[in-house]
């Protein structure tokens, strides 16, 4: 039988990087494991349009701007200094095999705000847009929520 218990997340663990102009802190927010976190409770569908497209134009881009040959391997980007680039192409190839994303996201259930529409995603670009360009629902992910007084 799978637990329903929440697991508490210290605050010093997540990364507060993406959507920093934000007037809260990691540490004002309680944080939590969850990991099947319903994508659409990061942003609506204008959110999982945008990003269905990021990865690969990420990815495409830029091997372009590093003069790699269209299409590069992460191997070969990795063997020219790009371990960032190459782990993107890999998630890529990871996700499109059905294997589960490895790493957490780490999502502020507070609006962005540049984007009221969305909630804060304060590390994942690249693994959400991953998992929306393969189809998936949910994706694991650090939850951080206001606390209730």
């Amino acid at each position: 039988m799978e637990s329903t218990e929440m697991i508490t997340i210290n605050p010093d663990w997540i990364m507060w990087d993406a959507d920093k102009h934000s007037k809260y802190q990691a540490r004002d927010l309680i944080w939590t494991l969850e990991p099947e976190y319903p994508i659409k409770n990061i942003g609506g569908k204008g959110f999982i349009e945008q990003m269905k497209s990021y990865l690969d134009n990420e990815i495409n881009g830029t091997i372009k701007s590093m003069g790699f040959p269209e299409g590069a391997s992460s191997d070969l980007v990795a063997s020219g200094g790009e371990s960032r680039l190459a782990g993107w192409i890999d998630l890529d190839s990871q996700l499109s095999r059905g294997e589960d994303i490895q790493e957490e996201l780490h999502v502020a259930e507070i609006p962005c705000e540049e984007d009221q529409n969305r909630n804060c995603l304060c590390d994942g670009w690249h693994r959400i847009a991953a998992a929306i360009k393969h189809g998936r629902s949910t994706v694991p992910a650090y939850v951080g929520r206001k606390p209730h007084h």
